[in-house]
């Protein structure tokens, strides 16, 4: 997947989950960690561990055996995540990795893993069945993985009110979401049981300020469509008070590999 300009930001994927964090009615990590059935004594591969989002809570519940691979593209990202680990004595639970998902086999080869799992990130990966085939290899015969992304309807709010500035944005599912989709077929030529779960959390804007703090971090984020995006956003707030956008999700479970 082509990497957008805030992809590999750890600045705007910081802004971003706190805005959402903030002002979201739910906790994506609640739904996350529900599905990932965690164990404390158990060896975790995190693809994609942007600033530690998951590695990070997760290691908290490990016991002294208990490990987390934490992998991800960007050295800005990891270093935060090493940082974070040692603030608050967890550098001997978390191991940070450099690389692109697309050779997760070579920097992993020979190693096993309880669980393998990735929240927004796996479809930085060029092919979906790589992914199947190296998580098939890599899982122990008695793991699971869990997968998550957005859904076709991510941000549909947000983009339909873009797309009312400027017709040609598109509000068809993103990259990520076929990506997911077609990841959901290649599991199941890997694994006997893949499993689908959704996740809807709406989250509430009730300033400007958190709008587009929110907005500048995100790649549908047009400086040509600022001054009219701030106009119409203003009308809305003034009108209802609030603008609410979703965060819509879909997660894939899967264990028991062929």
């Amino acid at each position: 997947m082509p990497i957008g300009v805030f992809d590999s930001d750890s600045t705007a994927l910081r802004n971003r989950v706190e805005v959402q964090e903030r002002l979201g009615k739910l906790d994506l990590n609640d739904w996350f960690f529900s599905n990932l059935n965690i164990m404390g004594n158990g060896h975790y591969l995190d693809l994609g561990c942007g600033v530690g989002k998951q590695c990070l809570p997760l290691a908290k519940q490990l016991d002294a055996v208990g490990k987390v691979a934490a992998f991800d593209l960007s050295e800005e990202s990891l270093n935060c995540v090493a940082s974070k680990a040692e603030e608050i004595g967890l550098s001997d639970i978390i191991e940070t990795t450099h690389g692109s998902l697309d050779d997760i086999g070579k920097v992993f080869a020979g190693r096993k893993f309880d669980r393998i799992y990735s929240s927004y990130a796996i479809y930085y990966a060029t092919s979906p069945n790589y992914i199947a085939e190296m998580v098939n290899k890599l899982i122990k015969a008695d793991g699971s993985a869990f997968f998550c992304g957005p859904r076709a309807d991510n941000n549909l709010e947000l983009r339909s009110l873009l797309k009312q500035l400027d017709p040609s944005v598109n509000t068809d599912a993103t990259h990520a979401a076929k990506f997911l989709v077609e990841l959901q077929t290649a599991l199941k030529e890997q694994f006997n049981v893949v499993e689908i779960s959704e996740f809807d959390n709406p989250i509430e804007y009730k300033s400007l300020d958190d709008l587009l703090k929110f907005w500048r971090s995100h790649n549908s984020f047009s400086e040509v469509l600022e001054e009219n995006f701030v106009k119409i956003v203003s009308e809305i707030f003034d009108r209802d008070g609030v603008f609410r956008n979703f965060k819509r999700a879909v997660g894939i479970r899967c264990q028991d590999p062929k």
